[in-house]
């Protein structure tokens, strides 16, 4: 079986045990069930259908917590979706040698972002999820134009897989 774990960061704290305590964590079971890789298929085709049923769940779950009105684990499922598109986006963007490309779209999402932050119809609960997602795609620019001038050139290199 596998399980998808979502885990909040810990909040600032002066104590690693005590930061190590606060972490919130939440697992959720996956629809089906890959026990074991069968021969006729290779382990690319395994990982790719577990990938897809990460999506599934993690579609599920959201919609659950929208009905539930429960917006911490809404707002953890839109970080973790927004960090796999960022790594997918990352990942080609190094394949395809275009990192330029990917800073120049994580800079616009933060203009965009910033925007309705200071959009005076957007609520105040928005605006703090806004708020939150320009820091993160902020420190998603800061690594982008690390991996440029460090000239990562493949999504084995190191300085990629340290992130």
């Amino acid at each position: 079986f596998f399980f998808l774990m979502i885990r909040r960061p810990p909040r600032s704290t002066h104590c690693i045990s005590s930061a190590a305590s606060d972490v919130y964590k939440r697992q959720v079971q996956l629809e089906q069930t890959y026990d074991e890789i069968t021969a006729s298929r290779s382990v690319e085709e395994w990982l790719k259908d577990i990938e897809n049923e990460i999506g599934v769940t993690l579609q599920r779950q959201f919609e659950l917590a929208m009905q539930k009105g429960e917006l911490k684990a809404v707002q953890q499922i839109k970080q973790l979706v927004n960090k796999v598109k960022w790594t997918q986006c990352v990942e080609d963007s190094i394949k395809e040698k275009t990192l330029s490309s990917a800073f120049d779209i994580f800079n616009e999402k933060v203009k965009s972002l910033a925007a309705r932050v200071q959009d005076p119809l957007t609520s105040d609960a928005e605006k703090i999820e806004h708020t939150n997602m320009v820091l993160v795609n902020i420190h998603n620019k800061e690594v982008i134009e690390s991996l440029q001038s460090l000239e990562v050139s493949s999504s084995s290199d190191y300085e990629w897989q340290s992130e």
